[in-house]
């Protein structure tokens, strides 16, 4: 027995493995970024992953710098949203859970979250804020009368069979002392005594805070848009939903999420994209792209706008992937992702694809490659020329 030890010992010894780091240029799921305010080159980075914590890079520019995580042992990794205060660059908050994937589907991806974390040296430590949210979809800092007010968008989930409930209630919730108290400012769905589940919150260039909203857990509440000029008090518009609901088509007439995004070189002109579904054989709603919207009176009115191949199937996993962002310097240029990337320089007239995930050639170009299932739109230093896409691979620029 005492040979045997020996000879396992000396075969331990001899068998010893040095491990070398090596380089990666493709990351896993990434829904949250920003660029730090206070790098006057505009070029640090700071990015969030659905299951893998918070990483920072100094120069999102350059391919010779490398993403470094900041805490491989945060109490959540699953963080869903980044964004700093105006105000002061030094505090950053993020927020956790993917709701996106916290449904019944053909794949367990999700993640449950924790609530608000915030940091107060630029994103290097972080601290939890109070609040027992579930999932966190969206956070905006929102400057009324010169003070940084927080807001952040709270819904709950189903993970694993279990709902995972947003405590005290889905909602959108305000914090005047940069989250160490809340308040839920959405109102109430009719019938009932839950608020609406908050799917993404967007402000205009003038300070008009809008807010679109998704199915909660006994589906109720989906494709309604919201706006506010102080936060407190709110003005709903259901005409999409509305309309979705007279839909005899059982594939597309269950109302799905909103996503927004607002001009900021124009005041006026805020694009929304709309998801819609139905059953699926595999019992989960599957929803798709229903329509492009756009607004030209700040959010108080829509009309629909054309879609990339005439139809949904550009984004037919819309409960997952649903992305809109408008050019910063001319408000008839937009973007869309679902699986792949399409622009429009008319308004949504007109469409053209600009990747395409399985690296074949759009156009004159061979480089169109971008990782499937659009999550993310984040233009660099206000620039129409360089653009960050997030995508299930990681970041693109």
């Amino acid at each position: 027995m005492q040979d045997l030890k020996n000879t396992k010992s000396h075969l331990a010894d001899e068998f010893v493995l040095d491990w070398e780091e090596l380089p990666a240029d493709m990351g896993g799921r990434t829904r949250a970024f920003a660029i730090d305010p206070g790098d006057p080159l505009g070029r640090r980075a700071i990015a969030g992953s659905v299951t893998g914590g918070i990483w920072i890079n100094e120069d999102i520019t350059s391919g010779l710098k490398s993403w470094k995580p900041v805490n491989d042992f945060l109490d959540n990794l699953s963080i869903s949203c980044i964004v700093y205060d105006p105000l002061n660059p030094d505090i950053v908050y993020a927020g956790t859970g993917e709701a996106q994937t916290a449904v019944t589907i053909y794949r367990e991806s999700s993640g449950v979250g924790k609530g608000v974390m915030k940091s107060i040296d630029g994103g290097l430590t972080w601290n939890w804020l109070n609040g027992n949210f579930a999932y966190i979809t969206d956070i905006v800092v929102r400057v009324e009368e010169g003070k940084s007010i927080l807001y952040a968008a709270a819904v709950s989930g189903k993970y694993k069979e279990t709902n995972h409930l947003s405590r005290p209630s889905d909602g959108l919730y305000r914090s005047e002392d940069e989250g160490t108290t809340w308040t839920q400012v959405l109102p109430l769905i009719p019938g009932g005594k839950d608020p609406y589940a908050p799917s993404d919150l967007e402000i205009t260039a003038d300070g008009r805070l809008l807010a679109g909203t998704q199915r909660n857990l006994n589906g109720k509440g989906a494709a309604e848009i919201f706006w506010s000029d102080d936060g407190l008090n709110w003005t709903i518009n259901s005409q999409i939903r509305e309309e979705i609901d007279t839909v005899t088509d059982p594939s597309v007439n269950i109302a799905g999420r909103i996503v927004l995004s607002a001009s900021q070189s124009d005041t006026n002109i805020i694009y929304a994209v709309v998801a819609s579904g139905g059953y699926s054989g595999e019992g989960f709603i599957r929803d798709r792209a229903y329509a492009i919207l756009r607004s030209e009176d700040k959010g108080e009115t829509w009309v629909k706008v054309n879609m990339p191949n005439g139809d949904g199937s550009w984004a037919y996993l819309a409960w997952h992937a649903l992305i809109i962002k408008v050019d910063p310097n001319n408000p008839s240029i937009i973007y869309v992702g679902g699986l792949d990337l399409h622009k429009s320089f008319d308004g949504g007239e007109t469409w053209n694809k600009i990747s395409d995930w399985r690296g074949g050639i759009i156009g004159n170009s061979s480089s169109s490659y971008v990782h499937a299932d659009q999550h993310q739109i984040v233009f660099l230093n206000s620039s129409s020329d360089s653009a960050i896409f997030c995508t299930d691979g990681g970041v693109f620029y």
